[in-house]
């Protein structure tokens, strides 16, 4: 025993670095090293409590990027009917998104109201996985904000980068992006101290590769860019090689299934995704200024390198390197998500370096540091505050228009039970969202086309649509066509010389639907100048109504696809 003890006593002083001086060293006593049963109750009553508001508040009004949320409800219409990202239809994205939206419409049976349910499952998973990461290697306060960010940020009904009061579900899939890269910078680059190996498993290099994996499967540019940050970590400081075997086989565990769930075409999948890099090359290098970039998020710069510098002023190495990645991250992703603006890595570095700094303040060397640490905890709360308010203000948008039922901006609804739950709200925004794309023009373009399918197609008729998104098939409940997208996006995963095939386009639909009042729209003129000969051949033009022209195919060309 007095052995073990000799052994023993040398890492509880790594817990709290130094023993507390008396009553003098009150930054100790306030922000003491480990988390406790209190805090571990706090981080279950906060995920409970986001995750519940979230499922009583709804689905949130559709204020900006209307159609945008066609898109995640398209593609797990698909999935619910059997089909697969890349093998069975085009898509820039992977399997991960659609995964999630057919789960919630699953449990919503299949109306828009299930896409809440998903959110707020994934905001309970993601809150526990960053408790589970997070309660051992961060101090008290420090964690439960990390955690607040994790759960916040997903739950935030608005799409990130834009005002909190253009609510809406587009472009979820960047918050998650964002949400597990966090995870990943917060592995590694906090440190699992003072607390004896039980297992020689290293549950953090587990924990990366899994957020990896999933990255790999849900946005590539995120998993590029999370690579990136592994890459850095391991430049700036040594890991163990069991970080690397851990993280590795967390990436197999993601990996493996998915591809199983692909029916193992790889090939399928990198030729989706370099159609998507090559279409998306063009509006990259022009559409987007790096120095423009970082100056609309200068505060987030300038308050983690004001921190990286009073933190190296106050010994810690690496800071620096820390602050680098974290913001060549943000720009790289800020840049490539058509996201106006918002650098969330850059506040978690912050938070990062403020929980370093407020390490080893003791009575031996706490001459100037318990004020700098202070200082560098009030900064990292400073830093959280806006995007932990953005969620709040957003939600309080949500319970005013479906709780309240105020009066909005004239909203709009569909025509078709299944999203029925979905209300647009007007929005007009020339060259980045106008009228067409949300709102009651939206609305009223796609009843007119449901309309026009319920007079001129029969209910197995598989329905293609040459416009950005296809909201067909998911609001009649039709069975949908293998090939085309779940969207088609200019400059985003189409161009004129970047696109796929005719045949790819058109698939095996029966009917195939086009606005004809959009022939200025990028997508439909590019769709229609790629398919104009296939569509001629195979299909005759069979019905219009004001804004859609409805295309069946040929009899004989019907009966060979069956």
């Amino acid at each position: 025993m007095p052995l073990l003890l000799t052994h023993i006593r040398p890492r509880a002083a790594q817990v709290s670095d130094v023993r507390l001086g008396g009553g003098e060293d009150w930054l100790q006593a306030l922000l003491p090293m480990r988390t406790s049963r209190i805090h571990g109750a706090i981080a279950i009553a906060l995920i409970a409590l986001a995750c519940g508001t979230t499922l009583w508040l709804g689905v949130p009004h559709a204020a900006i990027y209307g159609h945008d949320t066609i898109i995640i409800l398209d593609g797990g219409w698909r999935v619910l009917n059997g089909q697969r990202p890349h093998v069975d239809f085009y898509s820039a994205f992977g399997p991960v998104p659609y995964l999630i939206a057919a789960a919630g419409l699953k449990l919503g049976g299949v109306r828009v109201e299930g896409l809440v349910y998903s959110t707020a499952a994934v905001g309970a998973l993601m809150g526990l996985w960053a408790w589970a990461l997070l309660r051992r290697r961060m101090r008290g306060w420090s964690a439960l904000l990390a955690l607040a960010f994790v759960v916040l940020f997903w739950l935030a009904p608005f799409p990130y980068g834009e005002p909190f009061y253009l609510t809406g579900y587009a472009m979820q899939y960047n918050r998650l992006g964002y949400v597990l890269t966090a995870l990943v910078l917060l592995e590694l680059f906090t440190h699992r101290e003072g607390l004896r190996r039980q297992t020689n498993v290293d549950w953090g290099g587990l924990s990366t590769g899994i957020a990896v994996g999933l990255l790999c499967f849900l946005k590539i540019s995120f998993f590029f860019v999370a690579c990136g940050l592994i890459a850095g970590a391991y430049l700036l400081k040594r890991k163990q090689w069991t970080h690397l075997v851990a993280a590795v086989a967390g990436f197999a565990l993601v990996t493996v299934p998915m591809l199983a769930y692909l029916h193992w075409d790889l090939a399928a999948m990198l030729r989706d995704l370099a159609l998507a890099a090559a279409a998306r090359q063009t509006r990259f290098l022009q559409g987007y200024d790096p120095f423009r970039t970082v100056f609309r998020n200068l505060g987030a710069v300038l308050g983690l390198l004001g921190l990286a510098f009073l933190a190296r002023r106050s010994g810690r190495q690496g800071v620096f390197g820390l602050a680098s990645v974290a913001i060549a991250a943000d720009l790289l992703l800020a840049m490539s998500n058509t996201q106006r603006q918002g650098f969330p890595l850059s506040l978690v570095a912050t938070l990062i370096l403020a929980d370093r700094m407020c390490g080893g303040v003791s009575a031996v060397n706490r001459k100037g540091r318990q004020g700098g640490a202070a200082i560098a905890a009030l900064l990292a709360v400073l830093s959280m505050m806006p995007v932990l308010a953005d969620t709040f203000n957003s939600w309080g948008i949500v319970l005013r228009s479906n709780v309240l039922h105020a009066s909005g901006s004239h909203p709009a609804g569909f025509d078709a039970q299944p999203l029925a739950g979905l209300t647009m709200e007007a929005h007009d925004e020339p060259g980045v969202d106008p009228a067409a794309h949300n709102g009651a023009l939206y609305v009223a373009s796609i009843n007119d086309g449901l309309e026009l399918l319920r007079r001129a197609s029969a209910p197995e008729d598989r329905i293609a649509s040459l416009a950005f998104a296809n909201p067909f098939s998911y609001a009649l409940l039709r069975p949908p066509p293998e090939g085309g997208s779940a969207f088609y996006a200019s400059g985003v995963n189409i161009t004129a010389t970047h696109a796929p095939s005719a045949a790819r386009i058109l698939g095996n639909a029966d009917v195939v639907m086009y606005p004809k009042d959009s022939h200025d729209d990028p997508e439909v003129g590019t769709l229609l100048d790629i398919v104009k000969p296939n569509l001629l051949r195979d299909y005759n033009i069979a019905a219009e109504s004001a804004h859609w022209s409805l295309w069946r195919k040929k009899t004989w060309r019907r009966n060979e696809s069956h």
